[in-house]
C-alpha cells in the first residue's frame, strides 16, 4: 500500500509547483453514499464511496487522496496548483508536463486523450501506463482548469486492480463540486 501513496505522491509532486487556494465553508450536502474526504482549507468538496473501512483518507496541505484498503493498491487523488502564466489551458499544461511524466516513469504506454468535465467545467482526461522500478501503474488523470488553477483527479492502480474501482473513479468525479 505504501507503493501507491508514494506513486500517488511522485505524481502529484511532479506535477504541483503550486498551493491551494482555501475557503473554509462546510459542506452539509454530502451526496447519498460518499463521504467527504476534502480539508476545510480545499477550494473544492471531495467525496469517494461510503464503504465501511474501504476508501481510507491521506490529507496533506497539497492534494487530497484515498486509497483502497490494504493491498489493493488502488488510490483516488486531487491535487491544485496556481497558474502563473495566462492563458493556460488544459492541453498546454499537460503539454508543459507530459515530458515530466516521461522522465519519471519507465516504459509509459501510450498516452489515451479523451474529453472530460469536473463540476461542470471542461477539460480532458488521460490515460497511461508507466513503471517505476519492476512495479507496472496504471493512471487515469482528469483535468480541468478553473479560477486560476489546474484541478486535477488522479486515478492510480496495478493492472491487477485498475478495472475494480472505476465506476467509483466515476463517482468521484460526478460528485467532486468547486466551492
Amino acid at each position: 500500500m505504501k507503493k501507491v501513496s508514494v506513486v500517488s505522491l511522485l505524481l502529484c509532486i511532479i506535477l504541483c509547483f503550486g498551493s491551494f487556494a482555501g475557503c473554509a465553508k462546510k459542506n452539509s450536502d454530502v451526496p447519498d453514499g460518499m463521504k467527504l474526504i476534502s480539508s476545510d482549507d480545499a477550494d473544492y468538496y471531495m467525496y469517494v464511496p461510503d464503504v465501511e473501512g474501504m476508501w481510507r483518507v491521506d490529507r496533506s496541505d497539497k492534494y487530497t487522496s484515498a486509497y483502497y484498503s490494504s493491498g489493493d493498491q488502488t488510490s483516488i487523488s486531487t491535487t491544485a496548483f496556481n497558474i502563473t502564466k495566462s492563458g493556460v489551458t488544459v492541453e498546454s499544461w499537460w503539454e508543459e508536463f507530459r515530458p515530466e511524466i516521461e522522465k519519471t516513469f519507465s516504459d509509459v504506454g501510450e498516452i489515451i486523450e479523451a474529453d472530460a468535465r469536473i463540476d461542470g467545467v471542461n477539460g480532458k482526461e488521460y490515460k497511461f501506463s508507466g513503471k517505476i522500478g519492476d512495479d507496472e501503474y496504471k493512471y487515469i488523470i482528469t483535468a480541468v482548469v478553473k479560477d486560476s488553477y489546474v484541478y486535477f483527479i488522479t486515478y492510480t492502480s496495478i493492472p491487477k486492480y485498475y478495472e475494480n474501482h472505476l465506476e467509483d473513479l466515476e463517482k468521484v468525479i460526478d460528485t467532486f463540486t468547486f466551492k
